[in-house]
């Protein structure tokens, strides 16, 4: 029994590394592209599988909507300074779970104007089997240009295992 606890923890450890790898990988293949086209392209190819035969963890980066925030010149409702904004992205997962997963989300980009307070809070919710809703907030006179989070989610696996385990 304790061995299987080791080897769970370390396959474990091994998964959350594998996540980050992919994760900079996209890093570096995206930074010749300018800060809106990578927002654009973050909230659509940035995401990792990695499987055993009982579970799943899946990772991505998600962002604001760019017509929210800083688009070619214009201001969305988010950079505005005026009140309560919110701003919602729908994100798919590659892989669909057999049961709704265990999530974890974390800002990994803000940009935001220097002149005024930073407030932001960002939310999961609606989170199925399929996907979930990032809501990115902020309120007062908070200007938000753009906002990146980065995600992991964890549980059964509903196909068969990407990468089998030993």
């Amino acid at each position: 029994m304790e061995s299987k606890i080791k080897r769970n923890c370390v396959m474990f450890i091994m998964i959350i590394c594998l996540g980050n790898i992919l994760t900079n990988q996209f890093k570096k293949s995206s930074d010749h592209l300018t800060h809106a086209n990578s927002l654009n392209l973050i909230q659509s190819t940035s995401t990792g599988v990695v499987s055993n035969e009982d579970i799943i963890i899946q990772t991505g980066e998600a962002g604001m909507s760019q017509a929210d925030g800083f688009n070619g010149g214009k201001l969305g409702k988010m950079a505005t300074g005026k009140g309560e904004r919110v701003s919602s992205t729908k994100v798919s997962f590659p892989q669909e779970f057999s049961n709704t997963p265990i999530m974890s989300h974390g800002i990994i980009m803000l940009d935001t104007d220097k002149n005024v307070n930073q407030r932001i809070s960002v939310t999961i919710t609606d989170l199925t089997t399929k996907g979930f809703t990032v809501n990115f907030k902020t309120w007062w006179d908070t200007k938000v240009y753009g906002c990146v989070i980065s995600w992991t989610a964890y549980g059964k696996s509903k196909k068969e295992p990407l990468i089998h385990m030993p």
